[in-house]
């Protein structure tokens, strides 16, 4: 794994996800209905581990304390206490509380990933963590398996 990150170079054979969709409900002609299950190698899922843990300590000096989602020890709980406290104050206050809420749909499956890149390096992310981890995330290969009267299809 050091040596992986020292040389900014992720092993190519771990960049394969094969993907099988599993059927939720309603047509199973449209492809909305089914869920991607992706099945990855353990060996990248211990990388993404230890590198969330290098990337968390750097980004988290630049998400502000009300952002919740991926973080460590944030959760939709702790939103939702902070919510409710934020409500009682305000009424207690006789204060207005205006609150919006959003739903970005598939956000983390859109990130386009030189973007991503170019974004983290103007916030300070340098050599080698942001080499491998362009490496890690460009030429991605994805692979949908089914099965279909005893044939698997890639």
């Amino acid at each position: 794994i050091n040596q992986s990150l020292n040389s900014c170079i992720f092993p190519t054979i771990c960049k394969t996800v094969f993907i099988s969709p599993i059927f939720k409900k309603g047509d199973r002609s449209t492809v909305d209905n089914y869920r991607p299950i992706s099945k990855i190698s353990i060996l990248p899922k211990i990388f993404s581990k230890i590198i969330n843990n290098k990337i968390s300590l750097i980004l988290n000096k630049f998400l502000h304390d009300t952002q919740h989602g991926f973080r460590k020890g944030h959760s939709t709980i702790t939103n939702l206490a902070i919510f409710k406290h934020n409500i009682i104050d305000s009424f207690l206050a006789k204060s207005q509380m205006d609150t919006v809420f959003t739903d970005f749909n598939k956000a983390f499956d859109s990130v386009d990933h030189f973007i991503l890149i170019h974004k983290l390096k103007e916030i300070v992310f340098c050599d080698p963590l942001l080499s491998w981890l362009t490496f890690f995330l460009i030429n991605r290969i994805q692979l949908v398996r089914k099965k279909f009267v005893g044939l698997l299809l890639q």
